[in-house]
């Protein structure tokens, strides 16, 4: 698929209201994996943030926002820090990254939304920053084609 038929998932993260802004696009230095992405969304950037931050307090419990699996890119990387992917069984991806530690869940293993995950820090790329959540949405599974999760936050976080 191209993405364009993406449905928000139903859940937040969070069990908590998190402190985000519209991040996606911002030029990030470190962020260069991201070049071709940038490009491709109409950022017009050669570095930025295909994602956006959500900042919570150190620990706070990180949700399934969709039913699917947990993919095999998962565990300790540099710039993630603790990270995984959440796949769904249409192939939309929800990256997560800068977990506190190794997911709560293993690799493969099927969970629903509101299946915990694990917590939020700020490992990888992110530390010495504000505790948050780096949030992905890759709605057809290529990692190099992202969508800007700002709306599908707003819409499914705003009432807690």
């Amino acid at each position: 698929g191209t993405g364009d038929d993406f449905e928000p998932p139903p859940g937040c993260p969070f069990a908590i209201k998190p402190s985000y802004s519209n991040d996606f696009c911002l030029p990030r230095g470190n962020e260069t994996r991201f070049a071709a992405v940038c490009q491709a969304n109409g950022c017009g950037i050669p570095n930025c943030h295909g994602a956006i931050d959500l900042f919570v307090p150190y620990g706070t419990p990180v949700y399934a926002v969709a039913d699917g699996a947990i993919g095999n890119s998962w565990g300790l990387t540099g710039a993630g820090g603790y990270r995984l992917h959440l796949i769904t069984d249409s192939g939309v991806d929800y990256y997560y990254a800068h977990l506190v530690s190794n997911p709560v869940v293993p690799r493969g293993a099927l969970v629903k939304v509101g299946d915990l995950l694990g917590y939020a820090d700020a490992t990888g790329s992110a530390q010495g920053t504000p505790n948050h959540l780096h949030f992905e949405i890759h709605p057809t599974g290529d990692d190099n084609y992202v969508i800007n999760p700002y709306n599908t936050i707003q819409q499914n976080c705003s009432t807690l």
